[in-house]
This record gives structure tokens, C-alpha cells and sequence, in this order.
């Protein structure tokens, strides 16, 4: 199951931008942020990527910090 922490709507659906799974004894998060170098210079985008990478790094419960 998906856990959708961020989205945005195009036209008549969400689309996805921060999203969490277990996968098997793993975990999987998804940040499709960061087209430019310069979006890992703004604080929240490097909060979203900090606190992802350490729930899958499973040194985090929940991503629940994600948003």
C-alpha cells in the first residue's frame, strides 16, 4: 500500500510527488522534488529528503514527518 504525503491535482487526479511503501522487509520513499540542484537549497525539501531517508534507513517508526 502507497502512503501519498504530498500530491498535486492535475486535472481530475493526483499525482504524486512525496510517497511512502514497506516492500517486503524494505521500505521505498519518493520524492519526485529536486528537478534543479537548487530545490536541495530550500529547507523543506531537504527536511522531506532528510526524514525519508532515514525511515527507510528504518532509524524512523513513521515517515510521518513527511507531511
Amino acid at each position: 500500500t502507497v502512503t501519498i504525503h504530498f500530491g498535486t491535482q492535475v486535472e481530475d487526479h493526483l499525482e504524486p510527488v512525496v510517497w511512502t511503501k514497506q516492500q517486503g522487509k524494505g521500505r521505498v520513499c519518493y520524492l519526485s522534488l529536486g528537478h534543479l540542484g537548487s530545490s536541495f537549497q530550500i529547507p523543506q525539501v531537504k527536511s522531506i529528503l532528510h526524514h525519508g531517508l532515514n525511515w527507510v534507513c528504518q532509524t524512523a517508526e513513521t515517515p510521518r514527518e513527511l507531511g
